[in-house]
């Protein structure tokens, strides 16, 4: 009549789902419990299964029942499938030295089949033991749920890291899409050389999507290279922007007060005095004061005249090919300039970023300050 009872109970929408006490290697009675409670938790959680322990199943049919029913993992299979629960959730605790580690195998009592496995990291804090048991949990259960699917799209503070979900690689930063995942909890990793790995839980929603930002820390090792590489190429920046400037505004110097007064002061008036043969007064040729004084000797002595304007003309060529040299590699230096402008970063991006590291009773403890 209980068993009967029990199957009617469970015999609902929701698929029943046991959670079987874990098999202890090292593990004590405390640890073993609160893996037990955190993966029932964990199952409770995605609100699709009808979940029922091992304690609950003592309650309903005493001890010495439970004892006898579940002496072998063929018995338990069966008291599941009598019960009315399709799967079941195995597990194990093992003692690592001062860490826990737990196994968690999920299986399928209609053909016997274990249907997912999943293992934690080792756990050396016993907070640490619930909320890690109860997403890996979830991360089990994932192959039940591929039909109801939600999205994450993951946004990082760094372009080029790494993005991995429940430890498989799929994809990189910036996302240009969300990707679709089971719903429930997953373990989000986002890694990139240089830079502390981020470790955080998320939770996807059935249609709908998760939006994850995520900072990546630099480490002290990687700041200290990136202020100097930067650091380098904002002063070639700099220094090249300079002389840039200065090149082309020699340029502009040498063709204003060199080639110009050569051309104007010197060529001009000899050129006109020659195409004139000495007919013309300087006034007739609009030149007073010193340029009319150079036309009347010119005039004078047109032979003179060719001899100084044809040297004026190769002076005047001359400078004109120095002042487009010196702008033309004005312009190549301004090009350099702007590579480094672009190519370079600002050199105190992470420079108010500061690590500290304070032994205190319990162990060590790692601090991160500053904004970046």
């Amino acid at each position: 009549m209980i068993a009967l009872a029990l199957t009617l109970t469970l015999s609902t929408v929701k698929p029943g789902l046991m959670v079987l006490d874990p098999d202890a290697k090292g593990a004590s009675a405390v640890e073993v419990a609160v893996v037990a409670t955190a993966v029932a938790n964990g199952a409770r959680d995605l609100d699709t299964f009808e979940v029922m322990t091992a304690n609950d199943v003592r309650t309903m049919l005493g001890v010495e029942r439970q004892r006898q029913l579940m002496g072998s993992s063929a018995d338990s299979a069966n008291l599941a499938e009598s019960l009315g629960a399709r799967y079941v959730i195995s597990s194990t605790a093992t003692k690592a030295g001062t860490a826990l580690e737990v196994d968690l195998r999920l299986l399928d009592t209609a053909n016997g089949k274990v249907l997912s496995q999943k293992k934690s990291d080792p756990l050396a804090k016993p907070a640490d033991v619930s909320p890690a048991v109860q997403g890996l949990t979830q991360e089990l259960l994932g192959v039940l749920l591929a039909n109801e699917q939600g999205s994450v799209l993951v946004r990082a503070s760094e372009e080029g890291a790494e993005v991995r979900v429940d430890g498989k690689l799929v994809g990189s930063t910036p996302m240009a899409t969300p990707l679709n995942f089971a719903r429930g909890r997953h373990r989000l990793e986002v890694a990139k050389d240089g830079f502390i790995t981020a470790f955080k839980p998320i939770e996807i929603r059935h249609n709908q999507t998760t939006v994850e930002d995520v900072r990546l820390v630099p480490s002290p090792d990687y700041i200290s290279a990136y202020e100097a590489r930067n650091k380098r190429m904002r002063i070639g920046a700099w220094v090249t922007a300079i002389s840039a400037v200065a090149l082309i505004g020699t340029a502009v110097i040498l063709d204003r007060a060199v080639t110009e007064d050569i051309f104007l002061k010197q060529f001009t008036p000899r050129q006109k005095a020659l195409v004139a043969q000495g007919q013309q007064t300087a006034a007739q040729a609009g030149f007073s004061g010193g340029l009319a004084t150079t036309y009347g000797e010119c005039a004078q002595d047109l032979a003179k005249c060719d001899t100084e304007a044809r040297a004026a003309k190769s002076s005047v060529e001359t400078w004109q090919a120095v002042t487009i040299a010196t702008a033309l590699t004005g312009v190549a230096v301004g090009a350099l300039s702007a590579y480094f402008w672009i190519a370079g970063e600002d050199p105190g991006r992470y420079s108010r970023v500061s690590f500290n590291f304070a032994p205190l009773r319990e162990g060590g403890a790692f601090s991160l300050s500053g904004s970046f």
